[in-house]
């Protein structure tokens, strides 16, 4: 997985999760002053909040943790989308299988972002578990533990 240039990140509807990591990224890489080598994005698989801006509870974390979060609009992942990104990062196992279903396998590509951490898992579910610090501690482990491996690839 060297060259990696465009990461995006994948969830169902593009309102909680991914919005969530695209922004974690995208403050992490610029405290690390790394920020310009790499292009940072998110969407979902499925059109249920085109055009929505992130969840205010996702969006409550971000502000406590002083993440930068501008106005964000859900967007579904397409076939270009799918192509210009080098590493598509998902949050859980079904995310992975769906966007294999829609794009093709391609193991390289595609991964889950917390298997990049010392604990390989999925990210949870905040429509399910309701627990939005527990989903911004997640996402931001597995943003640090790809940052940590970004920086041994390079």
């Amino acid at each position: 997985m060297n060259n990696i240039k465009k990461i995006t990140f994948i969830c169902l509807g593009n309102i909680c999760r991914s919005p969530s990591a695209e922004y974690i990224m995208k403050y992490y890489l610029k405290k690390e002053g790394m920020d310009k080598d790499y292009i940072i994005d998110s969407a979902g698989y499925s059109s249920c909040n085109d055009g929505l801006d992130i969840f205010y509870k996702a969006k409550e974390q971000l502000d406590i943790h002083s993440i930068p979060c501008p106005r964000h609009y859900a967007k579904v992942i397409d076939q270009k989308l799918y192509d210009e990104s080098d590493l598509v990062l998902v949050m859980e196992e079904k995310n992975k299988r769906m966007i294999e279903s829609m794009f093709g396998v391609d193991n390289s590509k595609v991964k889950r972002l917390l298997d990049f951490s010392s604990s390989p898992r999925d990210i949870s579910d905040p429509y399910y578990c309701n627990n939005y610090e527990l989903v911004y501690s997640e996402i931001e482990e597995g943003v640090l533990s790809l940052i940590e491996y970004l920086k041994k690839a390079n």
